[in-house]
């Protein structure tokens, strides 16, 4: 059961490693990937992160620029 608490004790970091390729991405936010490229060269988007030989969004970054950005559209009301 230790090997078992183990594994549980890691998901979230785990879930935090999880990538959101830059084609699936721009499709997911109905954007071109040139519009994330430049968004990031901007510094208004997170940067992506590298896994080995992938290039891709952490799941976590994107939640949290989605909720500011939501935060800053309210506001803004």
């Amino acid at each position: 059961h230790n090997e078992r608490e183990a594994m549980h004790s890691n998901t979230p970091q785990l879930a935090a490693l999880q990538l959101v390729r830059p084609a699936e991405l721009a499709k997911l936010l109905g954007v071109s990937r040139t519009s994330l490229w430049s968004w990031r060269k901007a510094g208004t988007f997170p940067a992506p992160v590298r896994l080995g030989s992938r290039l891709g969004w952490r799941l976590e970054d994107i939640s949290r620029f989605l909720d500011e950005k939501k935060a800053v559209s309210h506001a803004g009301r």
